[in-house]
């Protein structure tokens, strides 16, 4: 299960980001698919949640995340948490300054 897989991976940190429901204007989509959404983005991982904290082996430390003005986030990740958006603002500043060389 994916349970026992988180358990024996070792990982000291889980990050959960909640997704969107289905592409398109809300009334549009079938009342189905925004269940389905709810239950993936939702229930699925608090259930996890519950399970590996009922079984004493993660401890909870949630926390909000919130945008700063740059799109930066307002907390990092700790240690040895890899910021892609960081790199990729590197990389479009080179770009940039290449265009205009």
């Amino acid at each position: 299960s994916l349970l026992e897989k988180i358990k024996s991976s070792g990982a000291t940190r889980i990050f959960y980001f909640a997704g969107g429901g289905p592409y398109g204007n809300y009334e549009t989509k079938a009342w189905k698919d925004h269940q389905w959404a709810f239950k993936l983005n939702f229930l699925f991982p608090a259930f996890l949640l519950h399970q590996l904290l009922a079984s004493k082996d993660i401890q909870q430390m949630p926390y909000r995340l919130e945008f700063r003005e740059d799109g930066s986030f307002n907390r990092n990740f700790g240690d040895g948490f890899f910021d892609e958006a960081s790199s990729s603002t590197l990389e479009l500043l080179k770009l940039k300054r290449q265009k205009k060389a």
